[in-house]
């Protein structure tokens, strides 16, 4: 857990800094209030329940919601509800706190209201930022013993190396062939859930 943390806050950084003149804080509010309300849940899941019973369940949404942004890349604009935003923010919240992973549900809910991926990452990735780094604060207020994270440290500069060629890619596809991407991702990511423990 502390290396997806740490790896996934020296990433965040970078993808911040190199989208900034895109990202809207503003715009992120809503997801933020829902996932700091949840954050504790998924964090009080991770210290005390057996992640074998929640990762299938996420996989397996992972999967279905994937296989649809690949099989339908575009979709029409939503209307965006505040509910919606804080919903999806909250279940972020739970995932970013069990499992380092917040974005999943940000994402899906961004793809859901067709926004383009410009958009998108405006939303994303300064929520996975924030989510991240009050993931690791928790963790060492709760368990300072099992989060140090002097010794990961090393696991920054691929972190970082792989969003520098994520970005690229990012910056030379369509909108259509972003979603596909996304969505092939969240499947694979979905695939690492539901493994055996």
């Amino acid at each position: 857990m502390r290396i997806l943390l740490v790896a996934s806050i020296a990433q965040q950084i970078y993808c911040v800094w190199r989208l900034r003149a895109t990202i809207q804080i503003k715009a992120c509010g809503p997801y933020l209030i829902g996932s700091v309300a949840t954050l504790p849940i998924g964090l009080y899941l991770l210290c005390k329940t057996s992640a074998s019973v929640f990762l299938p369940l996420l996989g397996i949404l992972l999967i279905a919601y994937g296989i649809f942004a690949v099989l339908k890349p575009t979709l029409r604009a939503g209307t965006d509800p505040l509910w919606g935003r804080i919903l999806a923010g909250a279940l972020g919240g739970i995932t970013g706190g069990l499992a380092a992973f917040p974005a999943a549900f940000v994402t899906m809910w961004c793809l859901l209201q067709g926004f383009d991926k410009h958009r998108t990452r405006s939303v994303t990735q300064p929520f996975i930022l924030v989510n991240q780094i009050l993931a690791v604060a928790a963790l060492m207020i709760v368990r300072p013993i099992n989060i140090g994270v002097t010794d990961t440290f090393h696991y920054a500069a691929p972190s970082v190396l792989g969003a520098h060629f994520g970005l690229l890619i990012f910056n030379r596809v369509s909108g259509s062939t972003f979603n596909r991407i996304v969505g092939a991702f969240l499947v694979l990511a979905g695939l690492g859930f539901v493994r055996p423990f």
